[in-house]
C-alpha cells in the first residue's frame, strides 16, 4: 500500500502540470464519496430495486441470465453476509435455506465471478497503457468475485452489494429502448414520490404537456415544486443516464465524453426553455416565483465537486439557448446539479425551510459549484434533525424476500 501511494503521489505531480487542481477534484470525489456513503443501506437497496424493478426490465434480466432479478438480489445479499465472515467459500455452498436452488446459485456465481487466470488477463488489458494508476478501471465492478477452481473469493464484499443494486445497470444496458425508457420513467417516479414524502406541505407535481404551436406539444420539466398548485419555485429535470468510466475519470471528461455531458447541458436548457415559455405566455396556467431555481437531478454522481466542469456544461447549454433567439438572459435562471444520493442525504437532515434555503444559496455567491449537502451544512440552523427514510417500510414491495429474512434467521 505504501508503494502504491508513493506511485500515485508521483503521478499526481505529473498530472497537475497538465490539469487544474480544481478540475482534479472531480476525479477525487468520484473515487472516494461512494465508499464514504457505503453500499449497504436502505435507500440504496430500495432505490435500485424500484428503478430496475419494472416489468419489462425484470423480464429482460430473466431472459438474458436464466434466473430472476429477485433471486439475484437475495443471493447477493446472502453472499455478501457470508464474505463478511470469511473472504472465501466453497463453490458448492448450499443456499437452499434462503430459497436459492443449486442451479440458480451456480448461474449467479458465473455472472458475478471470473476465473483467476482470466481475471489477470482482463485486468492487465484494462489497466495497461498510460494514465494515472489510481484512476484506471477495475474489473471488480462487474466481477466482484474471483474463482479458484472450487473456491470463490470476494476481496471487497461491499462490491457484491453494489453489483446487485446500482450494478444491475450492467445487466440491462443492452436492453431495448423500451427497457431504458422504463428505467428512466421509474427514476422520475422515485424522485417525485421522495419529494412528496419529504416536503409534505409543498406542492410536488409531475411533468405535463403543453401546446407550443398548432400540432406540436412539449413536455414540461419532470418535477415542479411550489408552495401551492399555482406557484413553481423549484424546477427539477431528471437524468437517469449512467456515468461511463471516461465520464468519471478522464482528465478532461467534457471533451472526451462530450455526448454524455451534452445530455447534462440539455437538462439545463430544458429548464431555461420552460421559464422562457412561461414568460412569453405559451404556458397559461400557474406562475413562477421571482427567484425560481432549477435542479438537474441525476441518477449518478455527475458534476460532483466540479466547478470548472459545471461552467463548461453551462457553456454547452448556452449554445443550445442561443439557437432559440427568444430565450433571454432573464430566462436563464440559476441551475444546480444534484445526484439522487445527495438529495436523499440532505432531505434526511433538512426541514422544508432549510432545504429550500440550501437550494437558493447553492446558486449564489461563494456556494456556486458546491455540493448541496455542503451548502445545507453551512446554512441550516438545526443540524440535529434525523428524518426517516420514507420507503423503509415498503422495501418488501420491491424486494419480495426482504420480509422473509426474520423467518430465515430463525
Amino acid at each position: 500500500m505504501n508503494g502504491l501511494r508513493g506511485l500515485e503521489n508521483a503521478e499526481d505531480g505529473l498530472t497537475l502540470k497538465r490539469v487544474s487542481v480544481l478540475k482534479e477534484l472531480h476525479r477525487l470525489s468520484q473515487r472516494q464519496f461512494e465508499w464514504q456513503r457505503g453500499f449497504l443501506n436502505m435507500p440504496q437497496l430500495y432505490r435500485s430495486a424500484f428503478i430496475y424493478g419494472g416489468e419489462k426490465t425484470k423480464a429482460f434480466f430473466a431472459e438474458n441470465n436464466g434466473f430472476s432479478m429477485d433471486d439475484f438480489t437475495l443471493a447477493s445479499f446472502a453472499l455478501r453476509t457470508q464474505f463478511m465472515e470469511k473472504p472465501g467459500m466453497l463453490r458448492h455452498i448450499d443456499m437452499s435455506l434462503v430459497g436459492i436452488s443449486k442451479t440458480t446459485k451456480n448461474a449467479i456465481l458465473d455472472l458475478i465471478s471470473i476465473p483467476h487466470g482470466e481475471a489477470r488477463d482482463r485486468a492487465t488489458a484494462l489497466r495497461s497503457g498510460g494514465g494515472h494508476t489510481g484512476y484506471k478501471p477495475s474489473l471488480f465492478r462487474e466481477y466482484p468475485c474471483i474463482a479458484f477452481d472450487d473456491r470463490v473469493f470476494a476481496p471487497l464484499p461491499d462490491l457484491v452489494t453494489l453489483r446487485a443494486t446500482t450494478g444491475l445497470f450492467y445487466d440491462v444496458i443492452s436492453g431495448s429502448g423500451d427497457v431504458k425508457n422504463e428505467v428512466s420513467g421509474r427514476f422520475e417516479g422515485y424522485c417525485i414520490e421522495l419529494l412528496q414524502h419529504m416536503l409534505p406541505s409543498r406542492n410536488v407535481r409531475s411533468s405535463f404537456k403543453y401546446q407550443l404551436k398548432k400540432g406540436f406539444s412539449v413536455d414540461s420539466p419532470d418535477i415542479l415544486v411550489g408552495d401551492d398548485h399555482e406557484t413553481v419555485s423549484i424546477i427539477f429535470e431528471c437524468k437517469a443516464r449512467r456515468m461511463s468510466y471516461e465520464a468519471r475519470f478522464s482528465e478532461d471528461p467534457v471533451a472526451d465524453v462530450r455526448e454524455a455531458y451534452e445530455e447534462m447541458a440539455k437538462g439545463v436548457f430544458q429548464i431555461w426553455r420552460f421559464v422562457s415559455h412561461h414568460r412569453r405566455g405559451i404556458i397559461a396556467d400557474g406562475q413562477l416565483c421571482a427567484n425560481v431555481k432549477g435542479v438537474v437531478l441525476t441518477l449518478d454522481t455527475w458534476m460532483s465537486a466540479s466547478g470548472i466542469m459545471r461552467d463548461e456544461v453551462f457553456a454547452l447549454a448556452q449554445k443550445r439557448a442561443d439557437v432559440d433567439s427568444e430565450i433571454t438572459k432573464d430566462d436563464q435562471v440559476p441551475v444546480i446539479f444534484c445526484p439522487i444520493t445527495e438529495l436523499e442525504e440532505v432531505l434526511n437532515v433538512a426541514t422544508e425551510d432549510s432545504f429550500f434555503k440550501a437550494i437558493d444559496e447553492a446558486t449564489e455567491g461563494r456556494f456556486q459549484g458546491w455540493m448541496l449537502w455542503g451548502v445545507h451544512q453551512e446554512v441550516a440552523s438545526d443540524l440535529g434533525i434525523d428524518n426517516d427514510y420514507p420507503f423503509k417500510n415498503r422495501i418488501g414491495e420491491v424486494l419480495p424476500w426482504w420480509d422473509q429474512l426474520e423467518d430465515i434467521g430463525e
